[in-house]
């Protein structure tokens, strides 16, 4: 995906474009006083509100921390406006935004005694008035990154975190404990298999866990299997039970051509968010719903 850039009108400022993160350019004429990037980290995105409070996701991923002091002359509306621009043309939808500190519970001073943004996450906002925030999320290189930008008259604030699949299932179950759970269960995830974004192409890195799958069809030759597919709530109902089928039919597809399985073994099949692993609410209940299993016929 190409760099995003914030805007002024409709003028691109590639010509400004800064290197703090490849995903987007700082606001031209801001200055980067601290930056913060972790390889791995859990991370609370500000989703809203709650009695008072600030409302909360849960996120793990690569974490980026950007501070700016902003340019002399920009009013907090016009840079939240030009990040929120960009970010939205290149296909991100804004989960949540507020103006105002009451509004955004932004510095948790007072009698209310709730969290501050900057013991929350490190959005530091002091204790202003015009506090300008928005978070949403966009498909970025195979993954899915949230960002959130927090604005006040003196500094803002961007934090993306990076979400990809391989953050979950990263210990492959081997054959011998797959046909242990069908034969408890007669039914398990397969651990490791992984799809880019809103697709059904399986990603290299999934050939372990089918090398598995395909070891354990090999050793029980009288075994046949349902691939089921299954996916997150994001989206629609359709779209998501014929992804699911898509990812499903892949796997097939793959233990057949590559990995030498009669295709008459197996079937596919997909039924979207209609069976889910975990609460769809926040991320880490997502990612354990986007799974492919197999189920004995």
């Amino acid at each position: 995906m190409p760099r995003l850039f914030c805007l002024i009108g409709a003028l691109s400022l590639a010509a400004t474009a800064f290197a703090e993160h490849p995903l987007l350019t700082a606001y031209p004429g801001s200055v980067l006083t601290k930056k913060e990037a972790l390889a791995f980290s859990e991370y609370q995105r500000i989703v809203g509100m709650r009695e008072d409070a600030s409302q909360t996701e849960a996120l793990s991923g690569k974490l980026t921390r950007l501070t700016y002091r902003n340019p002399a002359g920009r009013s907090p509306l016009e840079i939240a406006a030009n990040y929120r621009q960009a970010l939205v043309a290149a296909g991100m939808r804004i989960d949540y935004e507020c103006v105002g500190r009451d509004s955004c519970a932004s510095s948790g001073i007072g009698w209310r005694e709730i969290p501050s943004w900057n013991a929350i996450n490190g959005m530091n906002m002091g204790a202003v008035k015009d506090v300008r925030y928005f978070t949403g999320q966009l498909a970025y290189q195979s993954q899915r990154a949230y960002v959130s930008v927090a604005v006040n008259p003196s500094v803002h604030h961007v934090h993306i975190i990076e979400v990809t699949q391989m953050q979950q299932g990263l210990v492959v179950a081997d054959a011998a404990a797959l046909g242990s759970a069908l034969d408890r269960d007669g039914r398990v995830a397969v651990d490791g298999i992984f799809f880019d974004t809103d697709s059904a192409k399986l990603q290299p890195t999934s050939d372990t866990a089918l090398e598995q799958v395909a070891l354990l069809l090999k050793e029980r030759p009288a075994l046949k299997l349902y691939v089921v597919g299954h996916t997150d709530n994001q989206g629609s109902l359709a779209h998501n039970q014929s992804l699911s089928a898509n990812r499903a039919a892949s796997v097939v597809a793959a233990l057949t051509q590559r990995f030498g399985i009669a295709a008459g073994r197996m079937s596919a099949h997909g039924v979207g968010p209609l069976a889910p692993a975990a609460a769809n609410a926040q991320e880490p209940g997502r990612a354990r719903n986007r799974r492919v299993e197999i189920v004995v016929q």
